[in-house]
């Protein structure tokens, strides 16, 4: 008899409560147990006493319907993403053996709206942690473990008073316009600043009439280096951007953005120029080691994107042209300081069955980007004239194949052509 209620009481504490979950009735259930097993004879009064002690706690708490509700609305204001790549890449220069790389990356990510208008995300990446510009990690590491590390990590306010204001601090994406046929000579994909952006945004509503359909100012401090003895080398970014449609199926886009770096090398602090990957650099001796500690530059990037994006092709196949210009206006150093790129893309590689082809010619001059910040997509950040031309087809929503090539030299040294051909399989979700 003891054990047939001893089962009882375990039955009724793992499965009443899930039943709580879908039915008032359950409560009327645990009184009618608990006065039950307090009638019942055969029952000393010191187990009744221990059992009325569990009954009480069990009263106490949290039903598994309160800690629904209480994860519900956690996961309502969640939301998760990322994204998955295998990459096979060859790599042919003449006189230099070919190489083969195959890599994969994962990128996942998470943001959390804490109040309205206020959210908090962060993003967890492959690949060296000391190599912003590439979150890719290369197969063949005598089967060593991967590095993760964060790349994002942010706190992020939009506005409800003024709808379209934001501000954001911490490490997050560059949140500019960038050329929509190849967008990273300037600034890489990868590299997420450290800094406080803030500006406006304004999308006119699908319908409304007029001429002008989006248009936005951001304005935001990087912070490049921090060290407790000397000066921190920094940055200021700004953007203009503007989209007007000129015909029913015709949208152009002018963006205009400056880049000004600040105390680069304070007092032969070579941290930046340790990573300079093409622009000029002299030796000051400050560390009276010989190597390079100064940029021969200084750098104030004026940046010009022009693109006109046409769909009088078909409805839902877009010609898109981009022309884009960069200029050091505080060029010192006697090198090159201009830069720009044509590109022409035909199709939108976004859901099934969608395809895109691309095609774009650059001339990037060797102290006209700020080369630690640049694309990594060929050996060359500086200092080239290339042709990148690619691929894409959706095989489903969120899976698709990248074919893409790129013929590169250099404009001072060696001017024998080099390729790079890449293809890829990239997952999103």
């Amino acid at each position: 008899m003891k054990f047939r209620l001893f089962c009882l009481l375990i039955f009724s504490a793992l499965f009443l409560p899930k039943a709580q979950a879908k039915a008032q009735k359950s409560q009327d259930a645990w009184k009618k147990l608990e006065k039950a097993l307090s009638q019942e004879p055969n029952l000393s009064q010191k187990t009744k006493q221990a059992l009325k002690s569990v009954f009480q706690e069990l009263k106490s708490s949290p039903s598994s319907t309160e800690t629904s509700k209480g994860w519900s609305k956690v996961l309502k204001n969640l939301t998760l993403y990322g994204d998955f790549r295998f990459r096979w890449e060859s790599t042919f220069v003449p006189s230099q053996p070919d190489r083969h790389r195959p890599r994969l990356r994962f990128r996942p990510g998470a943001k959390y709206q804490v109040a309205p208008g206020w959210e908090v995300g962060m993003r967890l990446v492959t690949g060296n942690a000391d190599d912003p510009n590439s979150t890719h990690q290369t197969f063949g590491n005598i089967f060593n473990s991967y590095a993760v590390s964060l790349d994002r990590l942010y706190l992020l306010y939009q506005s409800s008073f003024l709808k379209g204001a934001f501000l954001e601090v911490g490490k997050f994406p560059l949140p500019f316009y960038r050329n929509p046929v190849f967008g990273s000579l300037i600034w890489d994909s990868d590299v997420q600043p450290e800094g406080l952006f803030g500006g406006y945004r304004y999308k006119k509503a699908k319908g409304q009439k007029g001429i002008l359909r989006a248009f936005h100012f951001i304005l935001g401090g990087l912070y490049l280096n921090e060290n407790s003895v000397k000066a921190d080398p920094t940055g200021i970014a700004a953007q203009a951007m503007g989209k007007v449609q000129f015909l029913p199926k015709l949208f152009a886009y002018l963006a205009t953005s400056y880049y000004w770096y600040s105390n680069l090398t304070p007092n032969g602090n070579d941290v930046v120029v340790g990573d300079n990957a093409g622009n000029r650099t002299v030796s000051t001796d400050l560390n009276a080691n010989g190597i390079p500690d100064d940029f021969l530059s200084h750098f104030g990037i004026v940046h010009i994107i022009y693109a006109l994006e046409s769909y009088h092709l078909c409805k839902q196949i877009p010609i898109t042209l981009a022309v884009e210009y960069m200029q050091n206006v505080r060029n010192a150093s006697g090198a090159g300081n201009k830069g720009w790129a044509v590109g022409v893309s035909v199709g939108k590689a976004k859901k099934k069955g969608g395809w895109k082809i691309y095609y774009q010619w650059n001339v990037v001059q060797e102290d006209s980007v700020f080369s630690p910040f640049a694309q990594d997509d060929i050996p060359l950040q500086t200092n080239h004239r290339s042709h990148f031309f690619g691929v894409k087809y959706m095989l489903f929503d969120n899976f698709e194949f990248h074919t893409w090539a790129m013929v590169y030299r250099q404009i001072r040294g060696n001017k024998k052509d080099n390729l790079r051909v890449r293809f890829e399989i990239n997952i999103r979700f």
